[in-house]
């Protein structure tokens, strides 16, 4: 299962990458387009995918996009980071 079209990946800048984020990626969900997918290194040396989201003036965390099927999320996780492999990027 390919669930991203058009992936496309854009490196984080050095001073960031120092802590922790590799590079954001993008691509098409079916008929949306989703940027800011964040591809980070944690403490312990694991790659995860993060989707975007935004702080509200409370604190608090809102999901901009969140495929309600794990499998779709799980496919598009697979699908990042074995580009993200792909590159050399971590």
């Amino acid at each position: 299962m390919t669930p991203l079209r058009d992936l496309r990946l854009t490196r984080a800048p050095r001073h960031l990458a120092r802590i922790g984020l590799l590079c954001w990626a993008r691509g098409r969900l079916g008929g949306v387009l989703v940027d800011g997918l964040a591809v980070r290194r944690t403490r312990r040396g694991r790659l995860v995918v993060t989707w975007p989201t935004r702080r509200d003036a409370g604190g608090r965390v809102h999901r901009l996009v969140w495929p309600l099927d794990c499998a779709v999320r799980e496919a598009v996780r697979a699908q990042v980071l074995a580009e993200v492999r792909r590159r050399g990027l971590p």
